[in-house]
């Protein structure tokens, strides 16, 4: 397991203890500090043995780094069939890795095996998690159309990825790219359901934590860095030969784009606006969007229903990295 860690004091305690409760435990748990925290650090010290910290030496602004480092230490001192990245605030469900590893073991040609998960607000009571037979389970395989359609199914803390495939989804062999620090996921996953086999188990392994410092405070910050994470994808499988999902990306792109555009112009901050409708201009000139031009012409009239509905709140402060898949 490689836990990611930063301004997490009040939550990865219960994270740790999900962990320990797992009816089948992990060999090694990694919990990598984004850089010097020593309240962070002495809480973590005050844990039970068995759990390795990894402090880097400065905050890298994202997960991705944290994760790298997280990995790169276990495959170098460990014989590992698969991965776990769980985030700092999310909590799994006690059977968890007993179900995937079981997974894992009568598919080996699985490179990603995940579960479904339910969200969760954190003011809330965390309601016990259903328990069904292992063998009621269904699955079904995730491609990398059926990811496209829905990116917020697949997420890292609900997610095992065989160490096999790690090294090879990019050329600086490490899994995550830093230049994302919130779409990391959604490239890692895109990159490995391309060429690889992933399955999705019909059970709720886990609760997604929502909360104030979450994706949903921070949209534009969030969409922004899925256009560039999509423009760069598009790239990707341009170079590839691959028509297809090069047109699919450029969707995504303009998508992402014209969502960001609605935060900023909803969030309203200095600059906001005249950087939407800049961003809406440069995708008309570059990819003729029909859909970008309408946006452009609403926005300032306030007929955009979009971007009426999503809240003020939240945006304007500083973005807390936690990782979305969304």
């Amino acid at each position: 397991m490689v836990i990611p860690a930063y301004r997490c004091h009040q939550t990865i305690g219960e994270t740790l203890e999900r962990i320990t409760d797992q009816t089948v435990a992990p060999r090694v748990v990694v919990v990598v500090v984004d850089g010097p925290d020593p309240d962070l650090e002495r809480l973590l010290g005050d844990r039970p043995s068995g759990i390795d910290v990894l402090v880097l030496p400065d905050h890298s602004g994202g997960p991705a780094t944290p994760r790298n480092a997280g990995a790169a230490h276990l495959l170098a001192r460990h014989d590992l069939d698969g991965i776990w990245f769980l985030d700092s605030d999310d909590v799994p469900h006690p059977r968890f890795l007993e179900v995937v590893s079981r997974v894992m073991a009568e598919d080996p040609d699985a490179d990603l095996v995940c579960t479904r998960f339910r969200n969760w607000r954190a003011n809330e009571a965390l309601e016990p998690f259903d328990d069904p037979p292992v063998e009621a389970l269904g699955l079904e395989i995730i491609g990398l159309d059926r990811y496209l359609d829905n990116t917020g199914s697949v997420l890292p803390s609900f997610t095992v990825v065989r160490s096999r495939a790690l090294p090879s989804l990019r050329t600086s062999g490490e899994p995550f790219d830093p230049a994302y620090p919130i779409n990391q996921d959604y490239d890692l996953f895109v990159r490995l359901l391309h060429r690889l086999k992933g399955v999705r188990i019909d059970w709720r392994g886990g609760a997604y934590r929502l909360h104030d410092g979450g994706i949903s405070a921070r949209g534009s910050d969030a969409w922004l860095c899925r256009t560039s994470a999509d423009r760069d994808l598009r790239a990707h499988f341009r170079d590839l030969g691959e028509k297809r999902i090069e047109g699919r990306m450029r969707l995504a792109e303009g998508s992402s784009l014209r969502k960001a555009a609605r935060h900023l112009w909803r969030r309203g901050g200095t600059g906001d606006r005249p950087v939407a409708i800049r961003l809406l201009i440069e995708d008309i000139r570059e990819n003729g969007s029909i859909r970008s031009l309408l946006l452009c012409l609403t926005l300032p009239l306030g007929l955009d229903a979009k971007s009426r509905l999503m809240p003020r709140q939240g945006d304007t402060r500083r973005p807390r990295v936690r990782d979305s898949g969304s």
